[in-house]
Protein backbone atom coordinates (compact mmCIF):
# COMPACT_ATOMS: atom_id res chain seq x y z
CA UNK A 1 0.00 0.00 0.00
CA UNK A 2 1.34 3.44 -0.97
CA UNK A 3 1.79 6.06 1.73
CA UNK A 4 0.63 9.52 0.62
CA UNK A 5 1.82 12.44 2.75
CA UNK A 6 0.26 15.91 2.47
CA UNK A 7 1.62 19.21 3.79
CA UNK A 8 0.57 22.88 3.51
CA UNK A 9 3.88 24.75 3.43
CA UNK A 10 2.87 28.43 3.61
CA UNK A 11 4.49 30.17 6.60
CA UNK A 12 6.00 33.52 7.67
CA UNK A 13 7.85 34.81 4.62
CA UNK A 14 10.19 37.12 6.55
CA UNK A 15 11.34 34.50 9.05
CA UNK A 16 14.22 32.47 7.67
CA UNK A 17 14.12 30.20 10.71
CA UNK A 18 10.57 29.08 9.93
CA UNK A 19 11.48 28.36 6.31
CA UNK A 20 14.43 26.22 7.42
CA UNK A 21 12.56 24.12 10.02
CA UNK A 22 9.70 23.48 7.60
CA UNK A 23 12.19 22.33 4.97
CA UNK A 24 13.93 20.07 7.50
CA UNK A 25 10.63 18.39 8.39
CA UNK A 26 9.66 17.99 4.74
CA UNK A 27 12.96 16.32 3.88
CA UNK A 28 12.30 13.73 6.59
CA UNK A 29 8.74 13.21 5.38
CA UNK A 30 9.91 12.74 1.78
CA UNK A 31 11.82 9.62 2.93
CA UNK A 32 8.66 8.04 4.29
CA UNK A 33 6.21 8.14 1.43
CA UNK A 34 4.96 10.02 -1.60
CA UNK A 35 5.04 13.64 -0.43
CA UNK A 36 2.72 16.26 -1.89
CA UNK A 37 3.40 19.86 -0.82
CA UNK A 38 0.82 22.62 -1.22
CA UNK A 39 2.91 25.71 -2.07
CA UNK A 40 -0.05 28.07 -2.45
CA UNK A 41 0.97 31.46 -1.01
CA UNK A 42 4.65 30.55 -0.65
CA UNK A 43 7.29 33.06 -1.73
CA UNK A 44 9.41 32.31 -4.80
CA UNK A 45 12.52 31.91 -2.63
CA UNK A 46 10.77 29.48 -0.29
CA UNK A 47 9.61 27.50 -3.30
CA UNK A 48 13.24 27.36 -4.39
CA UNK A 49 14.19 25.89 -1.01
CA UNK A 50 11.39 23.34 -1.36
CA UNK A 51 12.78 22.26 -4.73
CA UNK A 52 15.47 20.43 -2.75
CA UNK A 53 12.73 18.19 -1.28
CA UNK A 54 11.75 15.09 -3.25
CA UNK A 55 8.03 15.77 -3.70
CA UNK A 56 5.22 16.81 -5.99
CA UNK A 57 3.79 20.34 -5.68
CA UNK A 58 0.31 21.80 -5.96
CA UNK A 59 -1.45 25.15 -5.45
CA UNK A 60 -4.94 23.87 -4.73
CA UNK A 61 -7.23 25.71 -2.37
CA UNK A 62 -7.40 24.17 1.10
CA UNK A 63 -10.87 22.56 0.62
CA UNK A 64 -9.81 20.98 -2.69
CA UNK A 65 -6.54 19.84 -1.10
CA UNK A 66 -8.49 18.12 1.68
CA UNK A 67 -10.73 16.46 -0.91
CA UNK A 68 -7.61 15.00 -2.54
CA UNK A 69 -6.68 13.38 0.78
CA UNK A 70 -10.19 12.07 1.39
CA UNK A 71 -10.40 10.57 -2.11
CA UNK A 72 -7.18 8.60 -1.69
CA UNK A 73 -8.03 7.47 1.84
CA UNK A 74 -11.49 6.26 0.84
CA UNK A 75 -9.83 4.25 -1.95
CA UNK A 76 -7.98 2.34 0.76
CA UNK A 77 -4.65 4.15 0.48
CA UNK A 78 -2.59 5.15 3.53
CA UNK A 79 -2.82 8.94 3.88
CA UNK A 80 -1.13 11.27 6.38
CA UNK A 81 -1.52 15.03 6.83
CA UNK A 82 1.23 16.88 8.72
CA UNK A 83 0.70 20.38 10.09
CA UNK A 84 3.48 22.95 10.29
CA UNK A 85 5.66 23.17 13.41
CA UNK A 86 5.98 26.41 15.35
CA UNK A 87 4.04 28.41 17.94
CA UNK A 88 0.24 28.33 17.83
CA UNK A 89 -1.81 30.94 19.69
CA UNK A 90 -5.23 29.96 18.39
CA UNK A 91 -5.72 33.34 16.71
CA UNK A 92 -4.88 32.30 13.15
CA UNK A 93 -8.12 33.22 11.38
CA UNK A 94 -11.64 34.10 12.39
CA UNK A 95 -14.63 31.99 13.30
CA UNK A 96 -15.37 30.99 9.70
CA UNK A 97 -11.85 29.71 9.09
CA UNK A 98 -11.79 27.84 12.40
CA UNK A 99 -15.13 26.21 11.60
CA UNK A 100 -13.94 25.12 8.15
CA UNK A 101 -10.71 23.73 9.60
CA UNK A 102 -12.56 21.80 12.29
CA UNK A 103 -15.01 20.38 9.73
CA UNK A 104 -12.09 19.26 7.55
CA UNK A 105 -10.40 17.54 10.51
CA UNK A 106 -13.61 15.65 11.29
CA UNK A 107 -13.89 14.49 7.67
CA UNK A 108 -10.24 13.43 7.64
CA UNK A 109 -10.54 11.52 10.89
CA UNK A 110 -13.54 9.50 9.81
CA UNK A 111 -12.18 8.81 6.33
CA UNK A 112 -8.94 7.40 7.76
CA UNK A 113 -6.51 10.31 7.20
CA UNK A 114 -3.89 10.45 9.97
CA UNK A 115 -3.32 14.03 11.20
CA UNK A 116 -0.09 14.96 12.99
CA UNK A 117 1.54 18.11 14.29
CA UNK A 118 5.13 17.76 15.47
CA UNK A 119 7.30 20.22 17.39
CA UNK A 120 4.79 22.92 18.35
CA UNK A 121 4.35 25.38 21.20
CA UNK A 122 0.82 26.14 22.35
CA UNK A 123 -1.04 29.13 23.72
CA UNK A 124 -1.97 31.05 25.59
CA UNK A 125 -5.42 30.80 23.97
CA UNK A 126 -8.49 32.89 24.51
CA UNK A 127 -11.21 30.79 26.22
CA UNK A 128 -13.17 29.99 23.03
CA UNK A 129 -9.97 29.23 21.09
CA UNK A 130 -8.84 26.88 23.85
CA UNK A 131 -12.11 24.95 23.65
CA UNK A 132 -11.80 24.65 19.87
CA UNK A 133 -8.18 23.47 20.18
CA UNK A 134 -9.18 20.88 22.77
CA UNK A 135 -11.89 19.53 20.45
CA UNK A 136 -9.59 19.52 17.41
CA UNK A 137 -6.95 17.56 19.30
CA UNK A 138 -9.31 14.59 19.44
CA UNK A 139 -8.89 14.05 15.70
CA UNK A 140 -5.07 13.87 15.69
CA UNK A 141 -2.91 10.78 15.47
CA UNK A 142 0.07 12.70 16.92
CA UNK A 143 -0.60 15.93 18.80
CA UNK A 144 2.66 17.20 20.27
CA UNK A 145 4.42 20.10 21.94
CA UNK A 146 8.14 20.88 21.87
CA UNK A 147 8.49 21.84 25.54
CA UNK A 148 6.95 20.83 28.83
CA UNK A 149 5.54 24.27 29.56
CA UNK A 150 3.17 23.90 26.60
CA UNK A 151 2.35 20.36 27.68
CA UNK A 152 1.44 21.60 31.15
CA UNK A 153 -0.67 24.40 29.66
CA UNK A 154 -2.46 21.98 27.32
CA UNK A 155 -3.37 19.71 30.20
CA UNK A 156 -4.67 22.72 32.10
CA UNK A 157 -7.16 23.52 29.32
CA UNK A 158 -8.26 19.90 29.05
CA UNK A 159 -6.12 18.46 26.21
CA UNK A 160 -5.26 14.92 27.27
CA UNK A 161 -3.54 13.30 24.29
CA UNK A 162 -0.50 15.60 24.08
CA UNK A 163 3.01 14.14 23.72
CA UNK A 164 6.49 15.65 23.77
CA UNK A 165 8.27 16.11 20.42
CA UNK A 166 11.32 18.41 20.17
CA UNK A 167 11.77 21.42 17.92
CA UNK A 168 12.55 20.55 14.29
CA UNK A 169 15.86 22.45 14.46
CA UNK A 170 17.27 19.40 16.24
CA UNK A 171 17.03 17.58 12.90
CA UNK A 172 20.07 19.59 11.82
CA UNK A 173 23.37 17.74 11.65
CA UNK A 174 25.49 18.78 14.63
CA UNK A 175 28.99 19.92 13.72
CA UNK A 176 31.77 19.51 16.23
CA UNK A 177 33.32 22.70 17.56
CA UNK A 178 36.92 23.08 16.33
CA UNK A 179 39.48 24.92 18.44
CA UNK A 180 39.30 27.86 16.00
CA UNK A 181 35.73 28.48 17.18
CA UNK A 182 37.01 29.60 20.55
CA UNK A 183 38.42 32.78 19.02
CA UNK A 184 35.66 33.37 16.47
CA UNK A 185 33.25 36.31 16.52
CA UNK A 186 30.56 36.72 19.15
CA UNK A 187 27.14 37.07 17.50
CA UNK A 188 24.23 39.03 18.98
CA UNK A 189 20.71 38.70 17.59
CA UNK A 190 17.57 39.93 19.35
CA UNK A 191 13.92 39.98 18.43
CA UNK A 192 11.79 43.06 18.69
CA UNK A 193 9.01 42.05 21.05
CA UNK A 194 11.02 41.18 24.13
CA UNK A 195 12.65 44.59 24.18
CA UNK A 196 11.08 47.53 25.98
CA UNK A 197 8.32 49.67 24.52
CA UNK A 198 10.32 52.91 24.58
CA UNK A 199 11.38 54.60 21.38
CA UNK A 200 14.93 53.24 21.45
CA UNK A 201 14.20 49.63 22.44
CA UNK A 202 17.62 49.37 24.05
CA UNK A 203 16.95 47.91 27.49
CA UNK A 204 19.32 45.02 26.77
CA UNK A 205 22.16 47.35 25.82
CA UNK A 206 23.83 47.52 29.28
CA UNK A 207 23.94 43.72 29.49
CA UNK A 208 25.38 43.45 25.98
CA UNK A 209 27.89 46.25 26.57
CA UNK A 210 29.15 44.34 29.61
CA UNK A 211 29.31 41.16 27.50
CA UNK A 212 31.22 42.97 24.74
CA UNK A 213 33.69 44.30 27.29
CA UNK A 214 34.22 40.77 28.62
CA UNK A 215 34.74 39.41 25.12
CA UNK A 216 37.22 42.15 24.12
CA UNK A 217 39.64 40.75 21.60
CA UNK A 218 36.87 38.86 19.84
CA UNK A 219 34.99 40.66 17.06
CA UNK A 220 31.28 41.18 17.70
CA UNK A 221 28.71 40.80 14.94
CA UNK A 222 25.01 41.66 14.97
CA UNK A 223 22.88 39.28 12.91
CA UNK A 224 19.22 39.58 11.93
CA UNK A 225 17.70 36.23 10.93
CA UNK A 226 14.22 37.79 10.79
CA UNK A 227 13.77 40.90 8.68
CA UNK A 228 11.68 42.77 11.26
CA UNK A 229 14.49 42.43 13.83
CA UNK A 230 16.92 44.48 11.74
CA UNK A 231 16.19 48.01 13.10
CA UNK A 232 16.50 46.83 16.69
CA UNK A 233 19.69 44.87 16.11
CA UNK A 234 21.18 47.87 14.33
CA UNK A 235 20.24 50.11 17.27
CA UNK A 236 21.76 47.66 19.73
CA UNK A 237 24.93 47.38 17.64
CA UNK A 238 25.28 51.18 17.52
CA UNK A 239 24.78 51.42 21.27
CA UNK A 240 27.38 48.74 22.04
CA UNK A 241 30.09 49.96 19.69
CA UNK A 242 30.07 51.83 16.40
CA UNK A 243 32.44 49.20 14.99
CA UNK A 244 29.96 46.34 15.45
CA UNK A 245 28.91 45.19 12.01
CA UNK A 246 25.32 44.20 11.27
CA UNK A 247 24.35 41.51 8.76
CA UNK A 248 20.76 40.90 7.68
CA UNK A 249 19.73 37.47 6.39
CA UNK A 250 16.21 37.63 5.04
CA UNK A 251 14.01 35.07 3.33
CA UNK A 252 15.91 35.58 0.09
CA UNK A 253 18.71 33.52 1.61
CA UNK A 254 18.39 29.78 1.22
CA UNK A 255 19.99 29.24 4.61
CA UNK A 256 23.50 28.52 3.36
CA UNK A 257 24.89 32.00 4.04
CA UNK A 258 23.59 32.28 7.57
CA UNK A 259 24.82 28.80 8.49
CA UNK A 260 28.23 29.74 7.10
CA UNK A 261 28.23 32.80 9.38
CA UNK A 262 27.26 30.71 12.41
CA UNK A 263 29.98 28.16 11.59
CA UNK A 264 32.62 30.80 12.34
CA UNK A 265 31.14 32.05 15.62
CA UNK A 266 32.43 31.25 19.12
CA UNK A 267 29.32 32.31 21.06
CA UNK A 268 25.84 33.47 20.15
CA UNK A 269 23.81 35.71 22.48
CA UNK A 270 20.16 35.87 21.50
CA UNK A 271 16.49 35.66 22.45
CA UNK A 272 15.62 34.03 19.12
CA UNK A 273 15.19 30.26 19.51
CA UNK A 274 16.28 29.32 16.01
CA UNK A 275 19.23 31.69 16.02
CA UNK A 276 20.46 29.85 19.11
CA UNK A 277 19.80 26.32 17.80
CA UNK A 278 21.03 26.98 14.25
CA UNK A 279 24.28 28.45 15.62
CA UNK A 280 24.64 25.56 18.08
CA UNK A 281 24.35 23.08 15.21
CA UNK A 282 27.41 24.69 13.63
CA UNK A 283 29.55 24.49 16.78
CA UNK A 284 28.91 27.85 18.46
CA UNK A 285 27.89 27.99 22.13
CA UNK A 286 24.32 29.37 22.41
CA UNK A 287 23.62 31.71 25.32
CA UNK A 288 19.94 32.68 25.63
CA UNK A 289 19.55 36.15 27.18
CA UNK A 290 15.87 36.22 28.08
CA UNK A 291 13.19 36.86 30.65
CA UNK A 292 12.77 33.23 31.77
CA UNK A 293 9.24 33.74 33.06
CA UNK A 294 7.92 35.43 29.91
CA UNK A 295 10.02 33.77 27.23
CA UNK A 296 8.80 30.30 28.09
CA UNK A 297 9.44 28.84 24.63
CA UNK A 298 13.23 29.06 24.94
CA UNK A 299 13.13 28.28 28.66
CA UNK A 300 11.10 25.12 28.06
CA UNK A 301 13.04 23.88 25.04
CA UNK A 302 16.47 24.41 26.62
CA UNK A 303 15.35 22.81 29.89
CA UNK A 304 13.91 19.80 28.03
CA UNK A 305 17.25 19.34 26.25
CA UNK A 306 19.19 19.63 29.55
CA UNK A 307 20.68 22.96 28.42
CA UNK A 308 18.96 25.23 30.91
CA UNK A 309 22.22 26.26 32.60
CA UNK A 310 23.15 28.21 29.46
CA UNK A 311 20.27 30.66 30.01
CA UNK A 312 20.92 34.12 31.45
CA UNK A 313 17.79 35.56 33.02
CA UNK A 314 17.67 39.35 32.50
CA UNK A 315 15.38 39.70 35.53
CA UNK A 316 17.73 37.93 37.91
CA UNK A 317 20.32 39.67 40.04
CA UNK A 318 23.05 37.59 38.43
CA UNK A 319 26.01 39.24 36.74
CA UNK A 320 26.28 38.60 32.99
CA UNK A 321 30.08 38.55 33.18
CA UNK A 322 30.04 35.82 35.85
CA UNK A 323 27.65 33.83 33.65
CA UNK A 324 29.95 34.18 30.64
CA UNK A 325 32.96 33.11 32.72
CA UNK A 326 31.01 30.03 33.85
CA UNK A 327 30.21 29.16 30.21
CA UNK A 328 33.82 29.67 29.10
CA UNK A 329 35.28 27.63 31.95
CA UNK A 330 32.89 24.77 31.20
CA UNK A 331 33.05 24.96 27.41
CA UNK A 332 34.22 21.37 26.90
CA UNK A 333 31.44 20.01 29.11
CA UNK A 334 28.88 22.24 27.37
CA UNK A 335 30.04 21.10 23.93
CA UNK A 336 29.51 17.49 24.99
CA UNK A 337 26.05 18.34 26.34
CA UNK A 338 25.13 20.01 23.05
CA UNK A 339 26.29 16.97 21.07
CA UNK A 340 24.18 14.71 23.26
CA UNK A 341 21.19 17.05 23.16
CA UNK A 342 21.09 17.13 19.36
CA UNK A 343 21.48 13.34 19.16
CA UNK A 344 18.78 12.58 21.73
CA UNK A 345 16.30 15.19 20.54
CA UNK A 346 16.68 14.14 16.91
CA UNK A 347 16.01 10.52 17.81
CA UNK A 348 12.86 11.54 19.67
CA UNK A 349 11.58 13.32 16.56
CA UNK A 350 12.39 10.38 14.30
CA UNK A 351 10.54 8.01 16.62
CA UNK A 352 7.26 9.74 15.75
CA UNK A 353 7.63 8.85 12.08
CA UNK A 354 7.92 5.18 12.99
CA UNK A 355 4.74 5.03 15.09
Amino acid sequence: MSHHIFYVANTQADNLGDLVINTLLLKELSNRGSLNINVRGCSSNYRGMLDSVNSSKTEKSYPLYVLSMLFLSLKGEKVSFYLKPGHFYGNDGGAVKKTITLFCYILMKFSGVKISRLGASLGPYRPISGKIERFQSLFFKAYTAREYISISYAKKIGIKNLEYCPDMAFLLDKDKSPASHHEGPVIISFREKTLSDDTENLELAPTLIAAASHFKGKPMLAVSQVTSDAPHNQALADKIDSNVKHVIFDSLDDGSKIFDTYSKASYVLSNRLHVLLFAASKGAIPIPIIDKDKHIKITGIFDAANLGDLIFDVNSKDDIVKHLIFVEENRTIIEDKLELAFEQQKNKILNFFDK
